[in-house]
């Protein structure tokens, strides 16, 4: 009897494609290390570089702040003249980094975590695409052509590709990531009619990552109610609703006052113009979008439901790239998602013509081979600026300047300011002075996430009179504003944002301080000088010169008539307090209440007080002898402020707190709202959920599929 040698052809040919498998995605990795090296990411130096540089505050606050109190979001001083911390900033990349820098340095945590997207994406796309069902060699291909991805330069901000991670866009590539491993998971259970916790917990990962991966992901799972069968339907409609609805429950703590206090964010910049929309394709894309299209149109002919699905979620971003605005957020950070699953159908094409002409393992290896050769003879810069961020602050030629600037500024009073000059790059990046807080504790005016505070606006206009150049100041209620360089104004400014100390490097500003009764040098570091405003004691409590006027304002009109308020350096002494209609104030305590800035009044008071300051992370106190009075507290009004001491706390102009103490000591301290509550409960009653209803629902389920309901 002759034994058939199928089984065996069988055993050899799965286990030739496993070691293609690995043996592809070590040489992917051994390439991208290649860029990464080890000797870079394990040094303990503080990650440089773009907005990066500017990131690790955020990390180190988390760390040594938020997570031994309990919180994940709260309040910080270090920028923005105060604002909510984790609020509107994704916060699980910075959870991750302040978990593992328990381990390890901070520093080395900082940069495992922000290059972890790239590291996970190859490996993520392989087993997403098995989980789809398709067969070798797409997936492997499909790992391959990320390199493409993740090495494209034609970008530096749109999210996911290198370029965009080294300058600060990490938290998205995390995303992405864990999104591209969601959708593949997301696939197999809908398909298999199952419900799967750890699906709920992917998304809920992604979500606390960045928004539009988890809007693409949502609005992605429509494809599963794409169908006639209307058990089915019902069936896949219940599984997508437990899933979506258990993860946004999971994350209600952070996701219910996300949205509730969205007023108290600033709308900065808009949608980029289709007009540009292939220039930010790199030359090899018109390539792989005929190869796409190939694998659509076999797709189409084979039936292929995975392929309907890939492509189905290129029309979800399609569509969120013209929604941007709509949706909350920069309609270019759908732009690389539509690129990746592009490519991810055009490794499709490549597989099923390998199929056709049997030489699937041979592929895989002429794919890798073109792509690492295309790679290394295009990048043009990736490997330098790797190099720039990894190496850190510390490894640079100006690292004693930088260190010089932070030790003289540590311990100080008020903020430090600094003008925006390119020349800042040579301490790392031209945001350098943002991690005045990371290096000195020293409280600065800007940071990263400008959308995260209402003083942004403020904040802008003024870094517009004193620089050189300046980022642009975000539109308000829908209107532009401009300036030009004017250090009077300028000074008048940074008093009224408590700034004490300002380094400069722009000549013309450098000469105008030097010149100027207000300013006094006080130390030089090379092409960088120190100045202190010697008519400002750097008090964050005051008491005006003038009572403040009362304005009752709907919704955010307050932010325009605040920032003409403040363009009009006249009336920076005269204070405005906004109200809500009809919400409650103390009448006898303002001067006057007017609907139009052309009505203030000014009625000066004795400011003569004595007043006694303590100011911590998220607690204020003061005592003060002149009880009554108005006391402007320099810090960014939030909702979450309460006080212990005065009956209330006021939005005042620019966008600060101000108080009516009814007794010598006044406590504000940062709390929580309903919104911050329901949340919280919110959360608790999902993990809860978990525990108790999880396994009976996968119960019923399964006796649905038994009992052949559907």
């Amino acid at each position: 009897m002759r034994l058939s040698r199928k089984p065996f052809k069988n055993f050899l040919s799965k286990n030739w494609e496993n070691i293609v498998n690995v043996i592809t995605l070590l040489a992917i990795y051994a390439f991208l290390l290649n860029y990464y090296k080890p000797d870079l990411i394990l040094s303990k130096t503080t990650t440089s570089g773009g907005d990066m540089g500017s990131m690790n505050y955020l990390a180190q606050y988390m760390r040594d702040y938020l997570l031994p109190h309990g919180e994940i979001t709260g309040w910080s001083p270090g920028r923005w003249a105060g604002y909510p911390i984790f609020q509107w900033i994704f916060p699980l990349p910075y959870i991750a980094i302040a978990f593992l820098s328990y381990l390890i340095p901070l520093e080395i945590a900082f940069k495992i975590i922000t290059i972890s997207g790239v590291f996970l994406l190859p490996l993520v796309t392989f087993i997403a695409l098995k989980m789809m069902g398709f067969e070798f060699p797409m997936p492997t291909i499909s790992s391959i052509l990320c390199l493409f991805f993740l090495f494209n330069e034609k970008n530096t901000v749109f999210g996911g590709n290198i370029p965009s991670i080294l300058a600060g866009e990490f938290s998205y590539s995390i995303s992405f990531s864990i999104m591209v491993l969601f959708l593949g998971y997301l696939y197999k259970v809908i398909s298999e009619k199952k419900l799967s916790l750890v699906a709920s917990i992917l998304y809920a990962f992604v979500f606390l990552s960045h928004l539009v991966t988890a809007i693409v992901a949502l609005l992605s799972s429509i494809y599963f109610l794409l169908t006639k069968d209307k058990k089915r339907l019902l069936l896949n409609f219940k599984l997508l609703f437990l899933t979506f609805g258990l993860a946004l429950i999971l994350i209600a703590f952070w996701l219910v006052p996300a949205i509730l206090k969205i007023n108290y964010t600033t709308k900065y910049g808009g949608d980029w113009p289709l007009s540009q929309w292939f220039d930010w394709y790199p030359k090899e894309a018109l390539i792989f979008h005929f190869l796409a299209a190939i694998g659509l149109i076999i797709g189409l002919k084979k039936r292929e439901k995975g392929i309907f699905y890939l492509f189905f979620i290129i029309i979800v971003s399609i569509v969120g790239f013209f929604s941007g605005e709509l949706l909350f957020t920069a309609n270019v950070r759908f732009w690389p998602i539509i690129y990746f699953f592009v490519l991810v159908i055009a490794s499709y094409t490549i597989s099923e013509l390998a199929k056709h002409l049997r030489i699937e393992k041979l592929i895989v290896l002429i794919v890798l081979i073109v792509t690492i050769l295309w790679i290394s003879n295009t990048s043009a810069f990736i490997g330098y600026w790797i190099k720039w961020n990894y190496e850190g602050f510390e490894s640079k030629p100006t690292w004693s300047i930088y260190k010089g600037i932070n030790d003289l500024l540590k311990g100080t009073p008020g903020r430090a300011y600094n003008d925006l000059n390119d020349i800042n790059d040579k301490l790392g990046t031209v945001r350098a002075f943002e991690s005045l807080p990371y290096f000195s504790g020293k409280n600065t005016l800007e940071g990263v996430y400008a959308q995260s505070t209402i003083t942004v606006p403020f904040i802008s206009y003024t870094q517009c009179e004193i620089s050189k150049s300046c980022a642009g100041i975000p539109t308000v209620a829908g209107e532009e504003r401009t300036t030009t360089h004017n250090i009077t104004d300028g000074t008048k400014h940074l008093k009224a944002l408590n700034v004490k100390y300002l380094v400069a490097v722009y000549d013309v500003l450098k000469s105008e301080l030097g010149n100027s009764s207000d300013w006094k040098l006080i130390q030089k570091f090379d092409d960088w000088e120190v100045y202190e405003l010697l008519t400002h004691d750097g008090h964050y409590v005051t008491v005006p010169q003038y009572g403040p006027n009362l304005m009752s304002v709907k919704g955010d009109e307050w932010k325009k008539i605040s920032l003409d308020w403040w363009v009009d350096t006249k009336n920076l002494d005269t204070p405005i307090a906004f109200v809500k209609q009809n919400e409650f104030y103390e009448q006898d305590k303002f001067q006057s209440k007017i609907s139009d800035l052309s009505e203030l009044q000014k009625v000066k008071i004795d400011n003569n007080c004595q007043i006694n300051e303590t100011i911590k992370n998220e607690e204020i106190s003061f005592t003060t002898s002149c009880v009554g009075k108005p006391h402007i507290i320099s810090v960014s009004y939030f909702p979450n402020w309460k006080v212990e001491g005065a009956k209330k706390i006021y939005l005042v102009s620019p966008s600060f707190m101000l108080v009516f103490p009814e007794q010598e000591n006044v406590r504000l301290y940062y709390g929580s709202t309903s919104a911050n509550d329901v949340g919280l409960i919110l959360s608790i009653i999902g993990l809860i959920s978990i525990i108790i209803y999880y396994a009976p629902i996968q119960k019923r389920i399964g006796k649905f599929k038994k009992n052949k309901i559907l």
